[in-house]
């Protein structure tokens, strides 16, 4: 495994197509126990074939991961960069003409990277199966500078201003099919009852979830555009359905985080909403949601307790539940991965967590903004096991420092350190590939 203690010049390195170098370690992931000893020999490390990348990241986001590939901001933000796991040279991602991305508006779903425009409100989307771009046409689709949008499987879902023109001119609520890039076909629903803030899709179970300005939440069936829109209304006595922070569908369930910060579940069938035990959360650090064995497996930051981390943490403490039994998530022990305090990080502790889409693989590291310090690490919970930090024999405690991670069912990504030994080192990105099943 190679160790980068080097800034690499960006304006030489485009003239022969963004040449990265990369170590790697090889394996299967698996858990193992630290054989050094000393103050971290109690704790197992998952062993990661992990590959560090030679090349100038940003912590203006993460890296965004999809099947077999991943793309970053590079190049102080000017360029969206990929590349597909196992190579060590990377790409930059095109835009169509006098279009650009987005350094915090983009995300895979398979092969396909979609792009939210940087200076309009259109998005675009790069399918690195055909190295193909193009853009959804603006006149059906133009977020606006508010609107917001969100994609899974095949399916982009947007909150619109009301200046488009085809496809339902006017709505706000729209579904665009992504599968043939060359021939995008967007529908529109019928608008909700009050204005909206957040969207979010589930293109396998069918439904788009809309957040509106008034505590309530607006189900739409992705199948059936014309059939009855869905409200559930969460009174302020309930806490509220939240103005702000990430919501999620996935199945019968949104996660959400009420007016409070509580971290909620809505079930969208009954109209149910539960909060576990365990809140007030961090809600600013986001949540996730995947399905699994039967139900749903998600995850959240808590600051209930002292011990957990409070709103000015750089880490909180990440909470990982399933919607069959809310209050007995894998509550971790926080065990210091120095043996002694909190300066190096906590086991299972994070400010970003991801679930891979087929639930198996949960990763919890740090934020993306600033640097990635020495409390930011990552840990791996492994088919709803407790966590374990990730092996990194660059480090002198042997554990990964990482932060604004990623994940498929096969791939994962982050932010590290250019240099272990600068504590306030530019960052580069990191991969590993993840076993099947």
């Amino acid at each position: 495994m190679q160790r980068i203690t080097r800034r690499r010049c960006f304006s030489t390195l485009f003239a022969i197509g963004l040449l990265f170098i990369a170590g790697g370690g090889g394996g299967d992931c698996q858990v193992m126990q630290d054989p050094d000893g000393g103050p971290t020999g109690t704790l197992e490390r998952v062993v990661l074939n992990l590959v560090k990348l030679d090349v100038n990241a940003t912590t203006a986001s993460g890296p965004t991961v999809g099947d077999g590939v991943l793309a970053f901001n590079a190049n102080a933000n000017a360029v969206l960069a990929w590349l597909r796991s196992g190579e060590t040279q990377a790409r930059v991602v095109p835009a169509p003409a006098n279009m650009t991305h987005d350094t915090q508006d983009f995300m895979f779903v398979g092969t396909k990277l979609v792009v939210k425009d940087r200076n309009s409100g259109s998005i675009y989307v790069f399918d690195t199966d055909s190295e193909d771009v193009q853009a959804i046409p603006s006149a059906s689709v133009n977020l606006g500078t508010s609107g917001t949008w969100d994609a899974d499987g095949h399916l982009v879902a947007t909150l619109n201003a009301t200046v488009t023109t085809q496809d339902g001119p006017n709505q706000v609520v729209k579904m665009t099919d992504i599968t043939d890039i060359n021939n995008f076909v967007t529908t529109p629903f019928d608008d909700p009852t009050e204005g909206v803030n957040t969207v979010s899709v589930d293109a396998t179970g069918g439904r788009i979830a809309v957040r509106g300005n008034q505590n309530s939440f607006f189900i739409y069936d992705v199948n059936n555009p014309g059939a009855p829109i869905a409200n559930w209304n969460i009174s302020p006595l309930q806490g509220g359905a939240g103005v702000t922070g990430d919501i999620k569908i996935r199945g019968d369930f949104v996660i959400f985080f009420d007016d409070d910060e509580v971290f909620s579940l809505l079930n969208i069938v009954s109209g149910v909403v539960t909060k576990p035990a365990r809140n007030p959360a961090r809600a600013n650090r986001g949540l996730d949601i995947e399905p699994v064995n039967g139900a749903n497996r998600y995850g959240y930051f808590s600051q209930a307790t002292d011990d957990d981390g409070n709103s000015i943490a750089i880490v909180n403490r990440l909470l990982l539940g399933r919607t069959d039994d809310v209050d007995n998530p894998i509550d971790p022990l926080g065990e210091f991965v120095n043996g002694g305090d909190a300066d190096d990080g906590r086991v299972g502790f994070g400010a970003s967590v991801s679930i891979s889409p087929n639930g198996r693989f949960v990763f919890v590291a740090g934020a993306a903004p600033v640097e990635v310090s020495e409390e930011e690490r990552l840990y791996l919970s492994i088919d709803g096991a407790n966590f374990s930090p990730v092996e990194d024999t660059d480090d002198a405690l042997n554990i990964l420092r990482a932060s604004a991670v990623d994940c498929s069912d096969n791939l994962v990504a982050f932010l590290i350190p250019q240099d272990l030994d600068d504590p306030i080192s530019p960052v580069t990105i990191g991969y590993a590939t993840l076993p099947p099943p």
